[in-house]
């Protein structure tokens, strides 16, 4: 071999730690579930997503002022939105027609270097073994897309978390192919994507992570990881790090190695953050971006058998503080809350029921910490849910912190498949208004 083939596959390793070969699939135009589909619909109605996904929403920067998310439809397409400041305008794309009707055919949504816009998502709730990506073909705009990159993972995909580091993109996702675990992948043009690799496995029944960049140090993510309250063993809210500066995985000190990248470990090696509390459960909500040596995380407590309320936590730098009563849920048999997210690690936003009979008011609100505790700053939106079960809901704030967005509609399970009819709130933070 020469000296330019010895350099030119060295530089193909050190694309992203632990790369054996960089792979790019192109999908058929036409399939039974064509991945390459593109139709333009107007309105922001039908609209839905779920947790787990990140980010969801994106602003631009400049002058434009426009904002884009994702999204999936009450008849499976999986999608992208866009509302323009200057216009006042709303638009959406579907991306491709899921295999079926479920929240988790939802997007995350990126705001590329080059201001092109990057769409990642999966087939749907574990129904493929393939993360998807797409790339617009014209700067901050959803007009048209490039045709879907494929990533094969080793086991069924659900749930995409995205984040740019050191000059690279990773893609996080959960798999399933009898235990579950969670997987990476990383590239360097979003396109040539490196051979993914486990990273977290667990007996458990729907294992979940939330992950999050420490805002000190570029190249580390902050990981919370717990246990689907009814259907695993166990809820306790465990942390760990991920440092692809040195290639190691760290305890919730920063400082003990539970493994290196590219080995697998169980999830019990990661210590406990905070425990349930004896007969009760908790829901994970979302985690803030703060320094390595601080930390937030939002959740709810409730009893295991979920018919009293539930109480919305924040757990902060050691200390646990109630915020509020946060209703039931929406169903007898489901863990599913309005639901908390950090604006950031001093504000976060919240969807919550009061529990009152004929299924309560769904309140939309701004907390902030200040004097060491946790007040209500605003309330945005107040509705009584009724008979309808009309719900506010998922509250998701943009990735620069302009927007925030929440659902309202009905989510009910009285049919089945579960039915949900959705439509996107918009509130616009910086000028203090909601906007749809």
């Amino acid at each position: 071999m020469n000296i330019r083939k010895i350099i030119s596959a060295f530089s193909l390793l050190l694309l992203c730690p632990f790369v054996c070969r960089s792979q790019v699939g192109r999908l058929p135009t036409v399939t039974d579930i064509d991945y390459n589909y593109s139709q333009e619909v107007s309105g922001i109605d039908d609209m839905a997503w779920t947790w787990w996904f990140g980010p969801q929403v994106w602003s631009s920067d400049d002058y434009k002022s426009k904002l884009w998310w994702g999204y999936t439809s009450a008849r499976g397409y999986t999608g992208v939105a866009e509302y323009d400041a200057a216009s006042r305008s709303f638009r959406k794309m579907h991306l491709k027609k899921g295999p079926w009707l479920d929240d988790h055919n939802n997007s995350v949504v990126v705001l590329l270097p080059d201001r092109r816009l990057g769409c990642i998502y999966t087939n749907g709730h574990d129904k493929g073994n393939q993360v998807f990506v797409r790339i617009s073909k014209s700067y901050e705009s959803i007009d048209e897309f490039d045709d879907a990159v494929a990533i094969d993972f080793v086991g069924t995909t659900t749930y995409v978390q995205y984040f740019f580091m050191n000059g690279k993109h990773y893609i996080f996702t959960r798999t399933h192919q009898g235990t579950y675990k969670w997987a990476w992948t990383c590239s360097e043009d979003f396109v040539h994507w490196s051979v993914p690799a486990e990273f977290i496995s667990a007996t458990n029944k729907r294992y979940y992570i939330k992950m999050q960049k420490v805002t000190d140090v570029d190249g580390v993510i902050r990981v919370i990881a717990y246990g689907h309250p009814t259907q695993s063993t166990d809820s306790n809210i465990r942390m760990g790090f991920i440092n692809f500066n040195d290639g190691n995985i760290y305890n919730k000190d920063g400082k003990t190695v539970v493994t290196r990248l590219g080995e697998s470990f169980y999830y019990t090696d990661l210590d406990i953050l905070f425990p349930h509390e004896e007969g009760k459960v908790l829901r994970l909500f979302d985690v803030a971006a703060s320094p390595m040596a601080e930390c937030a995380v939002a959740v709810a407590s409730f009893t295991k058998d979920i018919k009293t309320d539930s109480r919305y936590l924040i757990y902060r730098n050691g200390s646990i503080q109630d915020i509020s009563a946060g209703g039931l849920p929406f169903w007898d048999n489901s863990v599913y809350l309005g639901g908390m997210t950090f604006l950031d690690k001093d504000r976060v936003a919240v969807c919550r029921n009061d529990g009152l009979p004929d299924n309560g008011t769904d309140y939309v609100e701004l907390w902030r910490y200040k004097g060491n505790k946790w007040k209500m700053e605003k309330c945005l939106h107040k509705e009584k849910v009724g008979e309808n079960i009309i719900r506010n809901i998922r509250p998701l704030v943009d990735y620069n912190g302009r927007y925030l967005l929440w659902q309202r509609g009905c989510y009910d399970n009285r049919q089945k498949p579960h039915t949900f009819t959705l439509e996107a709130k918009i509130y616009d933070l910086k000028t203090g208004k909601q906007i749809r």
